[in-house]
C-alpha cells in the first residue's frame, strides 16, 4: 500500500469509529427519553410537554384521564378547550 491509501484507510476507519460513537449515544438519548417518558406516564400529576413553539406535543395519563380527553383531541393547541375561558388569559400569559 502507498502512503496515500494507507492516510485514506486512516480517515476512513476514523469516520467509521466517530459514527459508530453517535449511534451509541443516540441509543442512549432514545433510551433516556424512553425512561423518562414510562415515569412520567404514570405519575399523579397532570403533566404535558410543548415544543419551542409553544405547541403541546405530550400529555400523561392522568392528564387525559382527568380531561376525559384524548392525545390527539389535545395535541397543539387543544389543551385549551379545557380551560375556562376566565382562565384562558391568564394560563396563557404564564407560558410567555
Amino acid at each position: 500500500m502507498t502512503r496515500e491509501l494507507i492516510a485514506y484507510q486512516k480517515k476512513i476507519n476514523a469516520l467509521e469509529y466517530e459514527i459508530t460513537l453517535l449511534k451509541q449515544q443516540q441509543v442512549k438519548i432514545n433510551k433516556a427519553k424512553e425512561l423518562y417518558l414510562k415515569i412520567f406516564e404514570d405519575f399523579p400529576a397532570l403533566i404535558w410537554r410543548s415544543r419551542l413553539d409553544k405547541l403541546c406535543d405530550y400529555f400523561n395519563r392522568t392528564w387525559l384521564e382527568f380531561t376525559g380527553r384524548t392525545m390527539e383531541q389535545e395535541f397543539g393547541n387543544g389543551w385549551a378547550e379545557g380551560v375556562h375561558p376566565d382562565d384562558f388569559y391568564l394560563s396563557a400569559k404564564n407560558t410567555n
